[in-house]
C-alpha cells in the first residue's frame, strides 16, 4: 500500500479504520466516558466537488464524519443549484453538516460578536437546508481563538482544547501530514482517542504534486467561469468562438513559420512510409521535422526521418523514460504513437 493523497488511498485508508477497534462518533455524539473513539471532520475550503467523493467512500465503509461548509466562501456558493445538490446528497450519505466560520470576514472584538456572527450563519444553512448543525470549525483560526479555548453558546467548537487535550489530533493540512500517514495511525493500538481533519481539495484520481493540484484547480475554477458566461450571456459565446479562432490562427502561423518537431514511436510499424508522406504533404502546408523512435535499426521509418532513435522494446521499464529524454530534447510539439504494443 501507498501512501500519498490519491482516492484509492483513501479509500484503504477508510477500509481500515471500519476493520479497527474504534467507534466512528460525531461531535454531537457523548464522547466523555467512552474509549477507543474516532472522530472524523472535513474543512471544505475550496472544493465541494471533491467532498462528494470523500463522503461516498466513507457510507461505503459505514463511516460517518461531519463536512464543515464555508458559508462565505470565495470558490462555492452553497446556494448555487449544483453546490446544494452536494450538500443534500451528502447529507443523504449519513453524514452531518457544519459551519466553517471565518472570523476575518467581520469585524469582532469579542465573544459575544464572535457568537452572534456565528449563529448568524449557522442559522442561514438551517434555514435554507432543513438541517441541524451542532460544530463549528474555525476557517484559520486566529491566535485569539486557540489560546482563549471559546465555547459557543448553542454550538460546539471543535477547536476547544478538549478536541485536542482528551483526543490525538492529525491533520492533512498543508497536504501532509506531520507524523507520517494517517493510515499507519489506526492499528498501532498506541491512542484511544483521534481527531482525523481530512481536506477534501488535497485528494485526487491520480497523485500529483502540490503545484499540480493548485494549477489544475485553476484550470478548473476557469472552465467552470467560462461555462457560466456562456450560459448567462449570449455574446460571450460569439466572443469565445472569436477567441478561440484567433488563437487557433495564432498557433497555426507560429508553427508554419518554424520547424515542428513530430515524434513518431515505431519506425518499422506497417504503413509507415504512407503516414511519413501524408505529414511531410499536410494540407496546412506545415514544415515538420520527422522524429522517429524502434527499437530495431532496421526500419523503413529511419530513412525517413531527420532524426531516428533506437530505444529499448516497449515491454522494458526503460521504455518510458528514455522516450521522455527525446522528447524534451527535440522539443516535441506533436506525438503520434505508432507501436503496436
Amino acid at each position: 500500500m501507498s501512501c500519498n493523497f490519491t482516492i484509492k488511498h483513501y479509500e484503504e485508508i477508510c477500509n481500515i479504520i471500519s476493520r479497527s477497534r474504534y467507534k466512528i462518533c460525531f461531535f454531537n455524539d457523548d464522547l466523555d466516558d467512552l474509549e477507543n473513539l474516532l472522530i472524523l471532520r472535513h474543512d471544505v475550503d475550496q472544493s465541494l466537488e471533491q467532498s462528494i467523493k470523500i463522503a461516498e467512500i466513507e457510507n461505503k465503509y459505514n463511516i460517518k464524519s461531519t463536512f464543515f461548509i464555508w458559508l462565505r466562501s470565495p470558490f462555492y456558493n452553497i446556494f448555487e443549484k449544483k453546490y446544494s445538490d452536494i450538500i443534500y446528497e451528502i447529507i443523504s450519505l449519513s453524514h452531518q453538516i457544519g459551519l466553517h466560520f471565518d472570523e476575518s470576514s467581520y469585524k469582532i472584538e469579542n465573544e459575544i460578536d464572535l457568537n452572534n456572527y456565528v449563529d448568524k450563519e449557522v442559522n442561514t444553512i438551517k434555514g435554507f437546508f432543513n438541517l441541524n448543525i451542532y460544530a463549528v470549525s474555525m476557517h484559520r483560526p486566529s491566535k485569539w481563538i486557540l489560546d482563549n479555548d471559546i465555547q459557543f453558546i448553542k454550538y460546539i467548537n471543535v477547536y476547544s482544547k478538549k478536541y485536542f487535550e482528551e483526543f490525538n489530533y492529525f491533520s492533512d493540512s498543508r497536504r501532509q501530514w506531520k507524523e507520517g500517514c494517517i493510515c499507519k495511525k489506526i492499528n498501532i493500538n498506541k491512542y484511544n482517542k483521534l481527531h482525523i481533519l481530512i481536506h477534501p481539495f488535497w485528494w485526487t484520481k491520480e497523485m500529483v504534486n502540490f503545484d499540480k493540484r493548485i494549477t489544475n484547480f485553476i484550470q478548473e475554477e476557469s472552465s467552470k467561469i467560462d461555462l457560466d458566461l456562456m450560459n448567462n450571456i449570449d455574446i460571450y459565446k460569439k466572443w469565445i468562438k472569436i477567441y478561440l479562432i484567433i488563437r487557433y490562427k495564432n498557433i497555426l502561423g507560429d508553427m508554419m513559420s518554424n520547424k515542428v518537431p513530430i515524434f513518431i514511436t515505431g519506425a518499422g510499424a506497417p504503413g509507415i512510409a504512407g503516414t511519413i508522406f501524408s505529414i511531410k504533404n499536410n494540407p496546412d502546408n506545415i514544415d515538420f521535422k520527422i522524429v522517429t523512435t524502434d527499437f530495431k535499426d532496421t526500419n523503413v521509418g529511419k530513412y525517413l526521418s531527420e532524426s531516428f532513435y533506437k530505444v529499448p522494446s516497449p515491454e522494458n521499464e526503460d521504455y518510458i523514460p528514455v522516450l521522455k529524454r527525446i522528447i524534451n530534447k527535440e522539443k516535441v510539439r506533436v506525438i503520434l504513437p505508432q507501436t503496436t504494443r
